[in-house]
């Protein structure tokens, strides 16, 4: 009975209507979290990161809203200034219960959200020391080519110097500098990922031993 004389019954239609909206734009953020989601799967980029950000803060204003309006609700519960009836009191709870569930979606979208966004500065954090060691080991390898051809185009008497090959006997140093150089870091790393892969593949027998 929504007449005017009945606040309590209107008070409380209103609750209800905002209960719903808040769960309707919860999981609108939801969905949109999801579709930034598969973006971010395909390619990391800092629009999709911004607005993980934005739905984030949302998530946060939308809670501490609906703790005030649960506040809010306890406060009618056990109040008497209003009386509701029973059909009232009913609606009520129902209403209370509604912002439960909001607060608790809210709560689980900011948890996963978060999670979500840890995730992905490790992987940002990942492919950038991966950059970063593919260039020193590009650095590295050109460094003897390019001591060599410095060292060469000193004005100071070197040997060989004077000889007409001697151009191709620098080029031909500084190629396979270059290529023992990349043989080397290449198989100091194919060491140190098989030194951290044994550890891990003897857990795994461990643990298949101990079930058998």
């Amino acid at each position: 009975d929504l007449t005017p004389g009945n606040k309590s019954a209107f008070l409380l239609k209103l609750m209800g209507r905002a209960a719903i909206l808040y769960l309707r734009y919860l999981k609108d953020l939801n969905r949109r979290t999801a579709a930034i989601e598969r973006e971010l799967q395909r390619s990391v980029k800092n629009n999709e990161l911004v607005q993980l950000l934005a739905i984030s803060s949302s998530l946060v204003f939308f809670t501490t809203s609906l703790r005030s309006d649960e506040l809010v609700l306890e406060k009618l519960q056990k109040a008497r200034i209003v009386r509701f009836k029973e059909d009232e009191a009913e609606l009520l709870e129902d209403v209370a219960t509604d912002f439960r569930q909001a607060i608790e979606m809210s709560n689980i979208y900011s948890d996963i959200l978060a999670g979500m966004m840890d995730a992905y500065a490790s992987v940002i954090s990942n492919n950038l020391n991966i950059v970063m060691k593919r260039l020193t080991i590009i650095s590295i390898t050109l460094l003897f080519p390019t001591f060599i051809a410095s060292l060469y185009g000193m004005n100071v008497h070197l040997p060989f110097m004077e000889s007409s090959s001697v151009f191709y006997w620098i080029l031909g140093s500084c190629g396979l500098s270059a290529v023992l150089s990349a043989l080397l870091l290449r198989d100091k790393r194919v060491r140190s990922r098989k030194t951290l892969m044994a550890p891990a593949a003897g857990g795994i027998v461990l643990l298949a031993n101990k079930s058998l």
